[in-house]
C-alpha cells in the first residue's frame, strides 16, 4: 500500500497546483458517484423486483380464483349432460374445459412454489381423468357416479389452491420488505466504504498541497529571520516547485547583497579611519599648543574638533565590529565568568558619567557564574549599561537585576528615560534603527549597539527581550536570558 501511494505521489508531482487541485477534485468525487450510480442501479432492481413479485402475485390469486369458477361450471355442465345426455350441455362442458386448460397454462406460468405447483400438477391430472371418462363413447350409471365424487376433491383441491395463493401475496410483501431493508444495508456498508476511500484521497490530495506551503511559508520565515544558510527546498507541484527555486535564488542574492554591505562597511571603514586619525592628532596638536599659542576660542574649537572627531572615530570602531561580528560563524572559547564581578566592573566603568548626571545604580546581583565567551559578555552589559545611561535623564536611576531562575540567567536593566513604545519592541534590536519618538531625537549614536547585542545573546543561545515598563521604573526594560551551563567548545579559567 505504502509503495503504491508513492508511486501515486511521483505521478502527480509534474501537476501544477491547479491541475492537482482538479485532479484530487475528480478522484475524490469518483467514490461518490460509484455510490450514487451504485444506489441507483439497486432501486431499479428493487422496483424491478417489487412489480415483477407484485404482478406475479396478484394474477396468480387472480387466476386461482377463476380456476375455482371454471371448475364449478365444469361440475355444473358435466352434471348436466350426465343426467340429461344432451350434447349442447357437452358441448358447454367441453368450452368450459378450453377456458380451464388457458388458466392452467397461465398459473403454471405464475407459481415457482414447488408446493403450489404439485397441488396445480394435481387438479390438472384429475382434471384430465374426468375429462377422458365425459367424453367417452358409453357412460354407464357407474361412470355417472364416480365423475360425480371425483369433482369434490378437484373442486376442494381448486379452492385450496385459491387459498395459498392469496397467501403467497403476504409472503411476497414480507420478501420486498427483507429485501429492501438488505438494499438499504448494502447502502451503507458501500456508502461508509466510499466515504472512506473518499476521504483518504482527500487527505493525500490536501498534504500533497499543504506540505509544499509549509516549506514556503518555512523559507520565507528563514529569509525573514535572516537564516540564509539553509537552502530552499520544496517538493510538490511543479508552479509551487518553481516558486520553492525563486526563493532559493532570493536566498542567494540576500547572501550577495550582504556580504556586498559587509564589504562597503569595512572598506569604507578603514578608508575613513586613516584621515579622521591626522585630523584628531592635528586637533590634539593645536589643542596642546605645539604649533603656537591659542586664545580662549580657538582652544575651544579644537576642543570641539577633538571630541567630535574621536566620537566619529569611535561610530567607525562599532560599524568595523558589527561588520567583524557578522562575519563570525565560530562559537569563540567558552570560559566560566563570575558574572556579578563582571557586571560591577561595567559599572565602576560608568563612574564618572554617572556622578556627572547625578544618576543613581541600584544593583540586585547574585553571585552566579556562568559559562560565557568574557569578551561578549562584557560587551552585553557595557552597551546596555551604556543605553541607560545614555537615555536616563538627570537625577535619574538605573536598576540592575542579576537573578538565576532554574538553569537560566537573567539580566534585567532598567532605566528613567523616554522608554521605547510597544511597536518598536522588536525594531530596536535591528542595525542602525534609532527610536521615532522625539524624545530621541537629542540623544546621538549610531543605532547598531542594541544590534550587537542581540548577535552576541544569540551566540549564547539566549534571548534579549524589551518589557514594559514596570512600576519602579518609567523607561526601558531590557532582559537578558540565557543558559547558564551552555559550555560548546568551553575552558574552565
Amino acid at each position: 500500500m505504502r509503495k503504491l501511494l508513492i508511486k501515486i505521489l511521483d505521478l502527480l508531482q509534474p501537476l501544477s497546483l491547479q491541475e492537482l487541485v482538479w485532479v484530487g477534485f475528480a478522484i475524490a468525487v469518483l467514490p461518490l458517484l460509484v455510490a450514487i450510480f451504485s444506489t441507483i442501479n439497486a432501486i431499479g432492481n428493487l422496483a424491478d423486483y417489487s412489480q415483477t413479485s407484485v404482478i406475479r402475485a396478484v394474477y396468480l390469486t387472480q387466476d386461482s380464483r377463476i380456476l375455482l369458477e371454471r371448475l364449478s361450471a365444469m361440475e355444473r355442465s358435466s352434471k348436466q349432460y350426465l343426467v340429461l345426455e344432451d350434447p349442447v350441455f357437452l358441448a358447454t362442458y367441453q368450452q368450459e374445459h378450453e377456458n380451464y386448460v388457458t388458466v392452467i397454462e397461465r398459473l403454471n406460468e405464475y407459481i415457482e412454489n414447488k408446493g403450489l405447483s404439485q397441488m396445480l400438477m394435481e387438479i390438472t391430472n384429475e382434471e384430465i381423468e374426468i375429462y377422458r371418462v365425459i367424453n367417452s363413447t358409453t357412460i354407464d350409471d357407474e361412470k355417472k357416479k364416480r365423475v360425480s365424487e371425483r369433482f369434490k376433491p378437484l373442486i376442494a383441491g381448486a379452492h385450496s389452491l385459491w387459498k395459498n395463493s392469496s397467501d403467497v401475496v403476504e409472503v411476497v410483501v414480507e420478501q420486498l420488505d427483507k429485501k429492501s431493508h438488505t438494499i438499504k444495508d448494502h447502502m451503507i456498508e458501500r456508502f461508509l466504504l466510499l466515504l472512506s476511500g473518499s476521504m483518504l484521497l482527500l487527505l493525500i490530495f490536501v498534504r500533497l498541497i499543504i506540505r509544499p506551503i509549509r516549506q514556503i511559508n518555512s523559507a520565507i520565515k528563514k529569509l525573514g529571520n535572516g537564516e540564509l544558510d539553509t537552502p530552499v527546498q520544496v517538493a510538490g507541484p511543479k508552479d509551487l516547485e518553481k516558486l520553492g527555486n525563486r526563493l532559493n535564488w532570493l536566498r542567494k542574492r540576500l547572501i550577495d547583497l550582504e556580504e556586498d554591505k559587509r564589504r562597503f562597511l569595512r572598506s569604507v571603514s578603514h578608508e575613513l579611519k586613516t584621515p579622521l586619525t591626522s585630523i584628531n592628532e592635528g586637533a590634539e596638536l593645536l589643542r596642546d599648543e605645539v604649533v603656537g599659542e591659542l586664545n580662549r576660542e580657538q582652544h575651544e574649537i579644537a576642543n570641539i574638533l577633538l571630541t567630535s572627531g574621536r566620537k566619529l572615530y569611535d561610530y567607525i570602531e562599532e560599524l568595523i565590529n558589527y561588520s567583524q561580528l557578522q562575519s563570525q560563524q565560530d562559537e569563540g572559547d567558552r570560559v566560566k565568568i563570575n558574572f556579578k564581578a563582571l557586571i560591577e566592573t561595567v559599572i565602576g566603568d560608568y563612574t564618572l558619567q554617572l556622578k556627572a548626571n547625578d544618576i543613581e545604580v541600584i544593583a540586585d546581583l547574585q553571585p552566579i557564574t556562568a559559562y560565557g565567551i568574557s569578551d561578549k559578555m562584557r560587551t552585553i552589559t557595557d552597551n546596555l549599561m551604556s543605553n541607560a545611561v545614555k537615555y536616563s535623564p538627570k537625577g535619574g536611576k538605573i536598576r540592575i537585576s542579576l537573578q538565576e531562575k532554574g538553569n537560566s540567567v537573567h539580566l534585567d536593566i532598567e532605566d528613567d528615560g523616554p522608554g521605547i513604545a510597544k511597536n518598536e519592541y522588536q525594531q530596536v534590536f535591528e542595525p542602525y534603527y534609532r527610536g521615532r519618538s522625539k524624545k530621541h531625537e537629542d540623544v546621538s549614536g549610531t543605532g547598531i549597539g542594541l544590534a550587537i547585542v542581540s548577535e552576541y545573546v544569540a551566540s549564547h543561545h539566549g534571548h534579549i527581550y524589551v518589557l514594559p515598563p514596570t512600576k519602579k521604573a518609567n523607561g526601558a526594560h531590557f532582559r537578558v536570558q540565557f543558559p547558564r551551563d551552555r559550555r560548546e567548545g568551553s575552558r574552565q579559567k
